[in-house]
């Protein structure tokens, strides 16, 4: 049976390839910054003039051993990695994203919902200090003992003599209310 494609070449004709360490250096770099696969295919062509589709990208990510949020690293490797970002933050003040960022940029992607898993069995505190409406001011009535007690006042300068620029013109503007009232 006679081979269809003897050459080997397809329609795309040959592609140039960078150096082995200098395109592994760079899929980990942008594993690292987080980049979406058409982010990552656009960083491709600019830097290395190279026009790969999605599947030879992750090939290519196959073969550097290009980590990703779904291939992380063994539980008891993240948990401690997680615990250790925790540990640098005493007031736990970094979120679950903040958290994931850093242990990116150190080679380390984990899935947000791991690490807000952690999180909660280990450190609640830091999860409940940051939920929506932890912060919440308490609302309380107001009282005044009588008229002109306690008065609120803003007042617009808008136009001022500067604002106008008619001379010596100005209307100020002045709201005040009384909190008895």
């Amino acid at each position: 049976m006679p081979l269809n494609n003897a050459s080997g070449r397809n329609r795309y004709g040959d592609k140039a390839y960078p150096p082995d360490a200098e395109l592994r250096e760079a899929l980990h770099q942008y594993a690292k910054e987080k980049l979406t696969v058409h982010e990552r295919l656009d960083w491709v062509r600019v830097e290395h003039n190279l026009i790969i589709r999605k599947s030879k990208l992750m090939e290519l990510n196959k073969q550097f051993s290009v980590l990703s949020v779904r291939k992380p690293p063994p539980e008891p490797v993240a948990v401690q990695a997680i615990l250790a970002k925790v540990a640098d933050n005493p007031a736990q003040r970094n979120g679950v994203g903040t958290i994931g960022t850093f242990l990116s940029n150190n080679g380390i992607p984990i899935a947000r919902d791991f690490i807000r898993g952690v999180l909660s069995v280990h450190a609640p505190e830091g999860l409940a200090a940051r939920f929506p409406g932890a912060r919440h001011i308490p609302r309380k009535p107001l009282s005044a003992i009588g008229p002109f007690h306690q008065e609120h006042s803003d007042g617009h300068d808008k136009l001022n003599s500067q604002a106008l620029r008619m001379g010596d013109v100005l209307l100020p503007s002045y709201g005040i209310k009384d909190q008895s009232q």
